[in-house]
């Protein structure tokens, strides 16, 4: 019911379901369980407190021996709560970063999981004026999305675009070193 509503975009109504099966702890599977913390976190409204006792929270979960086959799932989980800030500083944005390739490191079969990370890595490096890298991400996206897809086409064509940018800064590059 949770993801139904997190899809209709109800997010107290879905941060309510997430919470009931959170709540079952040990009466459920590891892996949904860890599923529903991860939900929470994308629908709940933080206040900056907030937002850093949670950060702590998974920090806590990822040490954990037991959650060591869902690493993918609360690093990406982490990475988000570090990209969502509005002030993001420079700083946050390569922890965020690091957070997003220790859960493309830790994903084992999680392809939509790792297209989402790889698209935000693309966004960071895009954000950061790294049009290469942004690029090279994109790229590795589109290995994970089913081809005949919107969003397959969608990345296509931004990668595409990313291309003809990253080649022309090559092209600067080489110039101002001759």
């Amino acid at each position: 019911a949770a993801q139904l509503y997190e899809k209709q975009h109800q997010k107290d109504s879905a941060e309510v379901a997430f919470e009931k099966v959170v709540k079952q702890n040990w009466k459920i599977p590891r892996k949904l369980w860890v599923e529903a913390q991860a939900g929470k976190a994308r629908n709940k409204t933080f206040t900056p407190e907030e937002k850093a006792d949670f950060l702590a929270y998974l920090t806590k979960l990822e040490r954990r021996y037991e959650h060591k086959n869902y690493l993918d799932v609360l690093y990406y989980t982490h990475g988000e709560l570090l990209k969502d800030d509005e002030l993001l500083k420079n700083d946050q944005k390569i922890v965020a970063t690091d957070y997003y390739r220790q859960s493309l490191h830790n994903n084992k079969d999680n392809n939509p999981l790792k297209a989402k990370a790889h698209t935000r890595l693309s966004e960071l490096f895009f954000d950061q004026k790294d049009y290469t890298g942004a690029y090279q991400h994109l790229d590795s996206t589109l290995t994970y999305i089913p081809e005949h897809t919107f969003e397959h086409l969608f990345i296509r064509r931004k990668r595409d675009n990313l291309s003809k940018i990253a080649e022309l800064e090559y092209v600067v590059k080489k110039n101002d070193s001759v």
